[in-house]
């Protein structure tokens, strides 16, 4: 349910995204007076879902029915190909929803929103950030950067309508997508390009579109399979159904494979 939060996060090597200043409380009426319960960050727990997914879980404290909670929290990144996407409407009422982003000037993205909820308010301007790290010199570097700002209020719940499309094409949300960066001295990346180019790309890949193109894992096994039988007149659900039982998931969520 809703009172089970999970905040995902992902990493890279030796990069991994950080979720700082998670904050949350829980509100209920007790005897006519307003109780206000703080998650205790103990009761933060982190489970890693694959190699470069995991999220930061946990149940939210003195949730009965008719609570209101409350969760904040910042997510610092340095993956700059993938902003997360934000969904400000779900399956239950929000008193209130706000969401910020602030991206470094050097790099351009397009800002993708779904549905037809307007924010309250809606911000874009340029800040000064200061950032600090032992990699820096003398410690920290400030530099201009973009800020998106998007707040809403008394949003209602949404629910999935008969025969209409999956509630996530048009639940009301954000995304945003790199086109290009642009550093001083140097020329301008893009990252955006045509489908063609793109598939190109997916069908080149060593850990997707080679593995796709390649069988030979399963060819003495299918060569028992239609032993003795006309190729041709194997049912495609029969063959459907022996792949698949043939197949088990380890666990891991995504869509790569583990290697060339």
């Amino acid at each position: 349910g809703y009172a089970q939060v999970a905040i995902p996060f992902y990493r890279s090597g030796n990069h991994s995204e950080k979720v700082r200043r998670i904050r949350a409380y829980t509100y209920n009426l007790e005897e006519g007076k307003h109780t206000k319960t703080p998650l205790k960050q103990s009761d933060i727990q982190e489970l890693s879902l694959d190699e470069n997914h995991s999220v930061l879980k946990f149940a939210m404290p003195a949730v009965e029915k008719g609570s209101i909670i409350e969760v904040s929290y910042r997510k610092e990144s340095s993956f700059i190909t993938h902003v997360d996407r934000w969904n400000f409407q779900q399956k239950i009422p929000k008193q209130y929803c706000s969401y910020q982003v602030v991206l470094p000037e050097y790099f351009y993205f397009d800002v993708l929103q779904r549905g037809s909820l307007p924010p309250q308010i809606f911000e874009k301007c340029k800040i000064t950030v200061t950032a600090t790290g032992k990699n820096l010199s003398k410690g920290q570097m400030t530099y201009n950067a973009q800020e998106y700002y998007w707040e809403f209020s008394d949003i209602s719940a949404i629910k999935q309508e008969y025969l209409a499309p999956p509630l996530e094409d048009y639940t009301p949300s954000v995304e945003m997508q790199l086109v290009s960066h642009s550093f001083p001295g140097e020329g301008t990346k893009y990252y955006t390009s045509t489908w063609e180019d793109i598939d190109q790309i997916l069908e080149g890949h060593p850990f997707l579109g080679k593995q796709l193109g390649s069988f030979e894992f399963m060819a003495s096994d299918l060569d028992l399979f239609i032993a003795g039988r006309n190729r041709d007149s194997i049912p495609i659900p029969e063959v459907l159904r022996w792949i698949q039982n043939k197949v088990t998931w380890n666990g891991q969520h995504g869509y790569l494979t583990s290697g060339p």
